[in-house]
């Protein structure tokens, strides 16, 4: 196989926007998650309320003995199946989240009647990380105590953002990727 043929640049296109678009999905599963805390603590979500100074803290148990070396050595396999189990898990998903997204994206500009091009894509994805901006700066105003969460969730998009103009740069820099092509 020839290492600079179609197959590699495209895979390589492919692999950042599957990486831009599972960080944007991270940030959009956040900001879900805190609404949901938050219209429970306010007890808006479904009846369900969190008192937070009337929960108990657990007790912690101390060991009394070590661990036999069988255990030691059981513990730390399971450990290294976990991590590669993650990573496998890790690894399909963030396919799986790259070609779903680009399917629904896809979708989406055909519906609004424009012809999918490179140009189309790239401003969807805009669009993407700038709905993904605006709740995250609406909570960052709203609730100082957790800044560093909404630093940390601008970050995301900002390389999310970074890795889509990336991915469009390199697709049109390309002779041989069509829109089509591209994640």
């Amino acid at each position: 196989m020839n290492v600079r043929g179609p197959l590699p640049i495209k895979r390589i296109i492919n692999a950042f926007g599957a990486v831009g678009y599972t960080l944007l999905l991270f940030v959009y599963a956040i900001i879900s998650l805190s609404a949901v805390v938050w219209l429970i603590r306010r007890g808006k979500f479904f009846g369900l309320s969190i008192n937070l100074r009337t929960a108990e803290p657990l007790m912690q148990t101390v060991p009394t003995e070590p661990e036999p070396l069988t255990a030691q050595l059981l513990s730390a396999a399971l450990g290294i199946a976990t991590a590669l189990v993650l990573l496998i898990t890790l690894t399909a998903l963030t396919y799986w989240l790259g070609r779903g997204g680009s399917r629904m994206l896809k979708r989406s500009v055909r519906f609004c009647q424009c012809p999918v091009t490179l140009v189309t894509l790239l401003v969807g994805k805009v669009l993407a990380c700038g709905v993904a901006t605006v709740p995250v700066l609406l909570a960052g105003i709203l609730q100082m105590g957790n800044l560093w969460v909404v630093v940390i969730l601008l970050v995301f998009i900002t390389v999310a953002l970074i890795i889509f103009l990336l991915q469009h740069y390199l697709a049109h820099t390309s002779e041989i990727v069509q829109a089509k092509d591209v994640w």
